[in-house]
């Protein structure tokens, strides 16, 4: 494997070759794209790229490093949510613990209280909450209702020659492939 350009480099030459060919923020052409080629040729070669085609390769190349720094990433959200969910588990665990013992032993815990120089632990006495018991039986104006199209529905729709209003097939953006 080619060794991949600094990420400074590549983001400099892509600055440059955006500005020369008048690409817009989102990546769009703003002006004629053959006016301005031999300019970035030369850019490019200034940065050490003979042939724009290992420019372009230099930067798939990092693409696909960011996309297995990306699933890396994932990977230790996985991680560290499932180790998040474990510690909230282990707490929940504990505080029950807590308040079955303190339950069970009031004379111990005059007020239902503990107090000593490193923590300060009371139960609190219950609070009115809302329980639902037959969401069904719910008044409109007590539920929230989401509204989302199906869009598998509507393009079988517009496939079978159906007009539904408010949408229309169009073409997606092209994409682009990147194998290693």
């Amino acid at each position: 494997m080619p060794k991949l350009p600094h990420p400074e480099r590549v983001g400099a030459v892509l600055a440059e070759a955006r500005r020369l060919l008048d690409m817009g923020p989102d990546g769009g052409f703003t002006a004629d794209v053959t006016a301005g080629v031999d300019e970035v040729l030369g850019r490019l070669q200034s940065h050490g790229y003979d042939d724009p085609r290992a420019f372009v390769r230099d930067l798939a190349l990092a693409s696909k490093e960011c996309a297995a720094a990306a699933e890396a990433c994932s990977n230790l959200e996985v991680a560290y949510c499932l180790r998040r969910q474990r510690h909230e588990k282990n707490e929940d665990r504990l505080r029950s613990e807590c308040l079955r013992i303190m339950q069970a032993l009031p004379e111990l815990f005059p007020e239902q209280r503990l107090q000593d120089a490193t923590v300060t632990v009371w139960i609190n006495p219950p609070r009115p909450g809302v329980v639902v018991t037959d969401v069904d039986k719910l008044a409109d104006e007590f539920v929230q209702i989401t509204r989302a199209p199906k869009k598998t529905r509507i393009a079988e729709a517009i496939r079978d020659g159906e007009v539904v209003e408010g949408a229309e097939m169009r073409n997606g953006a092209p994409s682009l492939t990147i194998r290693t």
